[in-house]
């Protein structure tokens, strides 16, 4: 070995080199192993099926088109008193903890609420937590293939008439939200009440791996 780092002393450098890149190769292994999610996770991730959507913008959105990033996604509606708005603000906190990365997620609500939550209506809601937010809407076929696809139930209450002619009802709705991986599988599934602080230590590992 002394004798052809004398002749070859570039060699030793090499070396160097393959020794950090092995280590750093098994501390990734080894540290992607030791990570314990904070929510229920889908072994292997589960593939998707289409799902299309509108947008805020009027435009047509699929989950294919998020590929790339890692997407936070939530089932809700903007007449919500309490579970979406709680959610969305568990969001805004995770993109902040998440510093210059936290533009590197897609925060999604989708709406259980079509007969009301016209694109223009989500753009106006989702835009007081962040107008980064994308709010995804459609005919109610289409949010019932949405919602099958991620065993999603609601329910509407009995409407109360107003005088200017809306009605008022509330939806039940399922709370939970879900993290998809930069692929557009699912990963992750989070009970209501589950931290922000939680959510984000495991978006911040995909983010990292």
């Amino acid at each position: 070995m002394s004798r052809i780092l004398k002749d070859k002393p570039w060699t030793l450098g090499v070396l160097v080199l393959v020794i950090a890149g092995l280590a750093f190769a098994i501390w990734s292994l080894t540290s992607s192993e030791d990570h314990e999610w904070n929510g229920t996770e889908y072994d292997p991730p589960r593939e998707l099926g289409e799902v299309t959507l509108t947008a805020t913008n009027g435009e047509q959105l699929s989950l294919e088109d998020l590929q790339g990033k890692p997407v936070l996604l939530y089932f809700g509606y903007t007449y919500c008193p309490d579970f979406c708005p709680a959610t969305l603000t568990d969001f805004q906190r995770v993109k902040m903890a998440l510093g210059d990365d936290g533009d590197d997620v897609a925060y999604v609500m989708v709406t259980v609420d079509p007969a009301r939550d016209t694109p223009e209506r989500m753009r106006e809601y989702l835009e007081f937590f962040d107008p980064s937010f994308i709010g995804l809407t459609g005919s109610e076929d289409e949010i019932n293939v949405a919602k099958r696809e991620f065993g999603i139930t609601s329910l509407a209450g009995e409407a109360t008439p107003r005088a200017n002619g809306d009605d008022v009802y509330w939806v039940d709705h399922s709370t939970q939200t879900y993290l998809l991986d930069p692929d557009g599988n699912l990963m992750l599934e989070y009970a209501w009440g589950t931290s922000a602080d939680d959510i984000t230590e495991d978006v911040r590992h995909v983010l990292d791996a």
